[in-house]
């Protein structure tokens, strides 16, 4: 008998998809072509449709010199075929309708004896085959083979159609791979569930030379309807040449771009005379989930079964989410079908304080499980609202004003979370609101319609965590009529003016202060003849001060004469109430005149000074009567004092010092201002000033109004240490000049 060696293409994958092995091959081997197709009904269709193998001889078997065996494997599993001519003869080219196995061995017919390794087994196999070209060696060895066949099972519909070709003359190159099969169950895939977007476990894939020539592989690539989502790593095999028996590796994994089953085709291309392999990957794709969880209730204020908001991004579109309760081994689930948007409300019993709670999601398949962090369900307490009016009645014309604050018992921190509201609900108005975010106080002013309001000031609750619970507080304000004018502090700025416009108290103002927008107007009535001589309107003034100013002119712009006058003010509210203030003036044409006068003093007669690790000497001035500064590390400064000649006015005051700087860096000099405080203190001192460092007489100024006090007028001369160092400042002498008024 002669067999055939075995060239095989095969995929192992272990545990995964158990292979058994194919039929021992010699150590060498002949190339070969095995195609063949199932029926998708038939036997095999399990298996699917298969594409091309390669196929061999077996060792011969001397007492059957004439008998045939081939093996013919494929990537998914092998055959073992025996061919002989009728009657124990050799095979030749011709045409064996019926051949039969070797169980069923008939006269005149061929045997065709095929034991495949899954599928179409039966004890009467029935076969047409058709022989085209067959040829053998010197040996008896097949090295050409050339047929077709149609296999069938006696009694049964199905056929499995192939053809069988082999050549010694091409160099194919076989694979055994560390690699899935053509098909893969995707939960037992080597990737297994790889999320998408990462990477999975890089598989192992082997190429071993085993033609009779050596081959090279050109490329390693994908296609099919994913290939983008299979890459290719470690790779020794692209551009590698195998002779017989030598092999290269490379690595497939998955990375897949969308979730689900995903598919694709590895190509081996080489210059193979069998061309490119290929092989049908697929793989599980999935999505990671992240689920949060929002608490919606309080045990302390709200139903017995308190509620939680459960949120799965992305959105899954299907499978269960819950909350769970405690911590393990004692926690709970409580679950509910996710909703379409990707989240579900999901009441639980209540927890005891300070139990964690949190979201999870079980997955459905793509979706991966998720589960949030945990919460802490916090009992809470109570909130407190304070609502108050400013005026309780208040009267139509005017604003009502309101304000409502919100705090909690026991809380050191502000409340953050929630609305707190103010409502009339005799109108169903909402007057004004705020969101705790910005702050815990909201208040309202302005106009309500005359009668009873019921105001009520709503806290809706801070829900996360739970720190305080709703509350509300109700507050009777009642608007009655307008019965008088709001307005007071009439008053006149001078008792007796003098409009000659000299500077001197030329005019005189009336003011007042409304308390609800009114009409104002003024007019100036003389003492001696009774008459108004000056009227004016303000026309409607809104809530706050008003002013008026008089130059002592009539209506026609004329000066009036001297004498006493009154400024009658007259206020009209929007409801007709009216008040009116009547104030006195005397109205003098008498003159003054400004005078200019400057004082002056050595610099050594200072009237105080202060020293911060300074120095004030006067043996160390250069000048005589003169004074010296050293700013030290720290400030040195002279104050000086000088009595005013009286005036009815002081208009400028204007304090100058001359000297010089010793060290090239200024000095300071000031004025006193009495509003400010104490001469004794540098804080009370402005419209500062600073003092050149050449020998010269340096001046700063300020309003006669604000600062002189008593008819006395202070200057100020400072050092302090600054960036470039410490000033050091010799002064010879002070001035103060004054400008005053006195009667002409």
């Amino acid at each position: 008998m002669r067999r055939l060696a075995s060239l095989v293409l095969a995929s192992f994958v272990g545990a995964l998809l158990p292979v058994a092995a194919p039929p021992a091959a010699v150590a060498f081997a002949l190339p070969s072509e095995f195609a063949f197709e199932a029926p998708p009904d038939g036997p095999l269709s399990r298996v699917g449709t298969y594409g091309y193998g390669t196929a061999g001889r077996f060792a011969q078997d001397p007492e059957r010199p004439e008998r045939d065996g081939l093996s013919a494997t494929t990537d998914t599993f092998w055959w073992q075929i025996t061919l002989e001519g009728p009657d124990g003869a050799a095979l030749t080219p011709g045409s064996y309708p019926d051949a039969r196995n070797l169980d069923n061995a008939a006269p005149g017919k061929a045997v065709f004896h095929a034991i495949p390794q899954v599928g179409f087994r039966c004890a009467d196999q029935r076969t047409d085959l058709v022989v085209r070209d067959v040829a053998r060696d010197g040996a008896g060895w097949l090295t050409r083979l050339d047929l077709s066949f149609e296999l069938s099972c006696a009694g049964l519909p199905q056929t499995v159609r192939g053809e069988i070709r082999i050549d010694a003359t091409t160099n194919p190159v076989a694979m055994v791979t560390q690699s899935p099969p053509w098909f893969i169950d995707p939960w037992d895939a080597p990737w297994g569930e790889v999320p998408v977007g990462e990477t999975g476990q890089g598989w192992a894939f082997t190429a071993t030379g085993a033609g009779t020539r050596p081959a090279t592989i050109s490329g390693v690539t994908f296609e099919g309807s994913n290939p983008d989502d299979f890459v290719i790593g470690a790779d020794t095999c692209t551009g590698q040449t195998l002779d017989t028996g030598e092999t290269c590796t490379f690595t497939v994994a998955f990375r897949p771009t969308a979730g689900g089953m995903r598919a694709a085709e590895l190509v081996i291309a080489s210059d193979s005379d069998t061309g490119a392999r290929r092989t049908r990957l697929e793989a599980h794709a999935t999505f990671r989930t992240t689920t949060t969880i929002e608490l919606l209730d309080n045990p302390s204020f709200s139903p017995a079964m308190p509620r939680a908001k459960v949120t799965v991004t992305p959105n899954p579109g299907s499978g269960q989410v819950g909350v769970r309760v405690g911590t393990w081994p004692t926690w709970t689930f409580v679950g509910v079908p996710i909703g379409a948007d990707g989240t579900a409300v999901v009441a639980f019993q209540p927890p005891a304080a300070e139990t964690p709670v949190a979201g999870y999601y079980w997955g459905n398949g793509i979706h991966l499980q998720s589960a949030s962090d945990p919460v802490t369900q916090v009992q809470g307490t109570s909130s407190i609202i304070d609502f108050t009016s400013t005026l309780n009645p208040q009267e139509v014309t005017k604003d009502v004003k309101v304000q409502a604050t919100v705090s909690a018992y026991g809380l050191a921190s502000p409340l953050t979370q929630g609305t707190l509201s103010i409502t009339d609900l005799t109108t169903s108005n909402v007057l004004a609101s705020i969101d705790l975010a910005n702050g815990n106080a909201v208040s309202f002013t302005g106009p309500l319609a005359l009668g009873p309001h019921d105001l009520v000031a709503e806290y809706t609750g801070q829900t996360s965590p739970f720190l305080a619970g709703p509350a509300a507080v109700h507050l009777s304000q009642v608007v009655i009529a307008d019965l008088k004018v709001d307005a007071t502090a009439f008053a006149l700025s001078l008792a007796k003016f003098y409009p000659v416009v000299d500077g001197y108290r030329d005019t005189v103002s009336a003011r007042g202060t409304l308390g609800e927008a009114a009409s104002v107007a003024i007019k100036v009535v003389s003492i001696a003849t009774g008459k108004t001589v000056r009227s004016a309107s303000l026309g409607t003034r809104p809530v706050g001060t008003f002013g008026w100013v008089w130059n002592g002119r009539n209506n026609a712009g004329n000066l009036v004469a001297e004498g006493g006058y009154r400024v009658v003010q007259t206020v009209t509210d929007g409801t007709g109430n009216v008040v009116t203030s009547t104030l006195g003036v005397t109205l003098s044409k008498r003159t003054v005149t400004w005078k200019t006068t400057t004082l002056s003093k050595l610099a050594a007669k200072y009237t105080s000074y202060g020293i911060d690790t300074g120095v004030v000497s006067k043996a160390r001035s250069r000048f005589s009567g003169g004074v010296y500064l050293a700013a030290g590390g720290g400030w040195a400064a002279t104050a000086y004092a000088f009595s005013l000649p009286g005036a009815l006015q002081y208009k400028t005051v204007k304090f100058k010092v001359r000297g010089r700087s010793r060290n090239g860096l200024k000095a300071w000099i000031g004025i006193w201002n009495p509003s400010l405080g104490s001469s004794l203190d540098l804080g009370a001192y402005d419209t500062w000033k600073r003092a050149g460092t050449a020998y010269d007489t340096y001046a700063t100024s300020g309003a006669g109004s604000s600062h002189v006090k008593s008819g006395v007028a202070r200057g100020t001369l400072l050092v302090e240490v600054e960036p470039a160092g410490a000033p050091i400042f010799d002064a010879a002498k002070v001035y103060l000049t004054v400008t005053y008024a006195v009667w002409s």
